[in-house]
């Protein structure tokens, strides 16, 4: 269980972290290497035009260099971006073979910062808000395509259940 897993946030404020069993080993945000408040860092939202996007990859190498660690050595590695989700096909479009098998989805962005929350802080039971204004695009029960703005969850023992998503 002494594997590595790498986040990538594609969206607003780009950037990487490394977890190991559990604890963030690196992080890094883009802004702070390059010195761009907000730093966007690509420029289309689609994974058709890959060579329009561009993944943060001075986050991706100060993590790797601060652990001396290969990128092959990610037993994971998400990606998730804000709206319709193209992370894990941009990541699986810009990363060779053998490194795109190790890319995975995050079912929600919402829920992924929750769950961030909620891990490190030592509850047992929360309730969890998460209100960033910008998360994962779903149907709603009419079918409308809608986008998370503010969601809430319930924790219990180590699992998270939506009370509310808007």
């Amino acid at each position: 269980m002494d594997e590595f897993h790498m986040g990538i946030n594609l969206g607003h404020d780009r950037s990487v972290a490394v977890v190991r069993n559990g604890e963030i080993l690196v992080a890094i945000e883009q802004e702070r290497l390059d010195r761009v408040k907000h730093s966007v860092g690509f420029l289309m939202q689609t994974p058709h035009a890959l060579e329009q996007i561009q993944v943060p990859g001075e986050c991706i190498r100060y993590c790797l260099d601060t652990l001396g660690v290969p990128l092959a050595e990610m037993a994971t590695i998400t990606a998730n971006m804000p709206g319709i989700d193209h992370g894990p096909a941009i990541l699986q479009g810009k990363f060779s073979r053998d490194i795109s098998g190790q890319v995975r989805t995050v079912p929600s962005h919402h829920l992924a910062h929750a769950y961030s929350a909620y891990w490190p802080s030592g509850f047992e039971d929360a309730l969890v808000l998460v209100a960033d204004g910008s998360g994962s695009s779903f149907r709603s029960d009419e079918g409308r395509l809608c986008t998370e703005a503010t969601s809430l969850y319930v924790a219990r023992r180590g699992r998270l259940e939506p009370l509310h998503l808007e």
